[in-house]
């Protein structure tokens, strides 16, 4: 056999081995389903777990590449499941969501008697600061000093002084609801009141801090179990029952008399 012939015979057998080869991997790769595709064709189906917010799957059929067989004829297209894409997120829902408890009002602490401030009217001009009664001794009488809004006076202690008839309520103003009573001191003038915006002696004397009652504004007189009113300012003259009384003037009082000096409004009552 001559070198040539041998060579030819070689290339041969590599180029079967090459061919069978290739067939067989080609064989070993593709997918059994494709050889027979007739037989395992199924309908799929696509089942929505939540209608609201996950489409439904879709099906694309996909064409499978060509492929010689044996016979020359090409491979049936199997469809290919692709799956939905991820229902989009909404960004407040996905946010934990913190539920802040409602603020709590403090709890009311109460206040001791000893600190509890009392009631005050609103501020009037030349009224003075609401101060607690002051223990005090005048002419050898104990008694107590009372502070209100628009005035200011004492009242002996019980049993010390004896009380005359008659009294005035104060029926409006800052000091609404006070009551003033008439006591004998000893001395000539011992039945008589006076009223200004100056102090005078001790329960005898009515301080009114008020920019319309004067200094020296009235005074009341007992005689023969009848008191007196005299006005005793030219400037701010005392109304007696809606009346105003002339410098110096006087009159008798009844009971139930309204007595207006300033913004303080006393009641008489005989009894």
């Amino acid at each position: 056999m001559s070198f040539g012939n041998s060579l030819v015979i070689a290339l041969g057998v590599t180029v079967v081995a090459l061919l069978i080869a290739t067939l067989i991997w080609w064989l070993n790769r593709t997918p059994a389903g494709y050889r027979h595709a007739s037989d395992e064709e199924l309908p799929l189906y696509s089942v929505s777990l939540n209608r609201s917010s996950a489409p439904a799957p879709r099906t694309t059929p996909v064409s499978a590449p060509a492929m010689s067989s044996g016979s020359g004829t090409a491979m049936a297209a199997k469809p290919v499941r692709i799956p939905p894409a991820p229902a989009p997120v909404s960004s407040v829902a996905s946010a934990p969501v913190t539920t802040r408890p409602a603020p709590s009002r403090p709890e009311a602490v109460p206040i001791p008697e000893s600190t509890a401030r009392p009631e005050t009217a609103p501020a009037t001009p030349g009224a003075a600061s609401l101060a607690a009664p002051r223990a005090i001794t005048a002419n050898g009488v104990p008694g107590t000093e009372i502070e209100g809004h628009l005035l200011r006076f004492s009242v002996p202690q019980e049993g010390t002084l004896q009380f005359l008839p008659g009294r005035l309520e104060i029926t409006s103003g800052a000091d609404s609801g006070r009551e003033i009573r008439f006591v004998r001191v000893p001395g000539p003038d011992g039945t008589t009141v006076t009223f200004g915006r100056s102090e005078g002696p001790a329960y005898r004397h009515i301080q009114l801090r008020e920019a319309t009652v004067s200094r020296q504004h009235a005074r009341l007189r007992l005689d023969q179990a009848q008191w007196h009113l005299t006005n005793l300012s030219a400037t701010n003259p005392v109304v007696h029952n809606g009346r105003h009384l002339e410098d110096g003037e006087e009159q008798p009082l009844s009971d139930g008399d309204r007595i207006e000096m300033g913004e303080v409004v006393f009641g008489f009552r005989s009894r």
